[in-house]
């Protein structure tokens, strides 16, 4: 017999999608920046344009980010009620997991 999950059974997944929303909303805020400040390049074009500029590699459709490359060494902050965390992206997904509400931002 094969049960089907149910939304509950795959918490992780809801936290997944929760944590790629705020990325995206944070890489538009940095490309907008990276615009003001002249520091993106154009790398590529097909279907959707591809730029690079100091804190990684954008790739807009129709002015939005839809995809969000952040450079290595990029060390992000993660701010919750309780406590807040400035460290690399793979720490941020795992404590991002463990928390309900938070805010995403960088170091500069």
């Amino acid at each position: 017999m094969t049960t089907l999950p149910t939304n509950d059974f795959f918490p992780q997944t809801d936290k997944a999608i929760q944590l790629n929303q705020k990325m995206l909303i944070l890489a538009q805020e940095l490309m907008i920046d990276e615009l003001t400040s002249g520091t993106l390049i154009a790398c590529g074009y097909g279907f959707t344009h591809r730029l690079v500029g100091k804190y990684g590699r954008y790739e807009t459709f129709d002015g939005e980010v839809v995809v969000f490359e952040p450079r290595f060494s990029l060390n992000f902050i993660l701010i919750c009620e309780d406590f807040v965390v400035t460290s690399s992206l793979a720490m941020i997904k795992t404590i991002s997991y463990q928390v309900e509400e938070y805010d995403l931002s960088i170091k500069r």
